[in-house]
This record gives structure tokens, sequence and C-alpha cells, in this order.
């Protein structure tokens, strides 16, 4: 009887720590980045018909809300700077032998930084950026 017990309790905590394993890793996987909340969600795509030697981006800029952030927005990829208008962008890069990493900034939020990425030929990946809202004042020192 006693035997019987310690299985039965041993399979319920394998269960509630294989359960509870799969609960924590769907539930909210934004990796922070220290600034008020802000932080990136990486998700892996699908995307039929990519040419060779080449990568699929999808770029989701948005507030807590879950609202798009519109204007003034831009993300760095190495040393290249590109605006983001309406909160997304789609960008099919060419695969280097380097690791990617992207930082997104906009007026009036802090700004995000991902850690190095390494992206194979044909990936396809979203990067959803929840940027936190900045309080501190603007100072104009003209």
């Amino acid at each position: 009887m006693k035997n019987r017990k310690t299985t039965f309790f041993l399979f319920g905590l394998l269960l509630f720590i294989v359960g509870g394993s799969f609960t924590i890793n769907n539930h909210n996987n934004l990796k922070p980045s220290y600034t008020n909340g802000s932080g990136y969600k990486l998700k892996l795509r699908n995307v039929i018909q990519i040419v060779n030697d080449s990568i699929w981006i999808q770029i989701n800029v948005r507030n807590h809300k879950n609202d798009f952030i519109k204007g003034g927005t831009q993300v760095a990829i190495g040393c290249e700077k590109i605006n983001i208008a309406n909160g997304q962008l789609s960008l099919l890069l060419r695969k280097v032998d380097v690791e990617f990493i992207f930082k997104v900034s906009s007026v009036g939020y802090y700004s995000v930084e991902t850690e190095p990425l390494f992206l194979e030929e044909k990936d396809s990946v979203e990067i959803d950026f929840v940027l936190g809202e900045d309080y501190r004042p603007i100072i104009n020192c003209e």
C-alpha cells in the first residue's frame, strides 16, 4: 500500500512539473528588456517561396495597450536604420554569417534590443516588440 502511495505521489509530482512547464512557456513569453516592462517575442513562421539565401522578417511594434505605435519609430539592424510608419515592417534580408541584432526605438518610449539572433537560409521570423512608455521629460538644450 505504501509503495502504491509513493508511486501515485511521484506520478502526480511529475504531471505537476511537466504541466507547469508548458504553462510557463506558453504564458507571456516576453523577453524583458528591463525598462518599464518593455520586451520582445520571437515567433517562427512558415513562409512559402522564400528566395534562396534570404530570410523573411516581420516586425511589429506595439505599446502595452496592444496598439501599434505609429510614426516616429525606427528599427536598427546593425548600422542600417529603417523607419516604421504604421507599427509594422516586413523585410526580406540576404543571409549573412553573422548574428542579427534588432533595436527598435520610438519617441516617448524606451528602446528595446534583441539578443543576437542566428538565422539560417529560408528562415521566417516574426518579432513582436512591446515598448514601455518613457515618462522622462524631453529637454531642449538650445
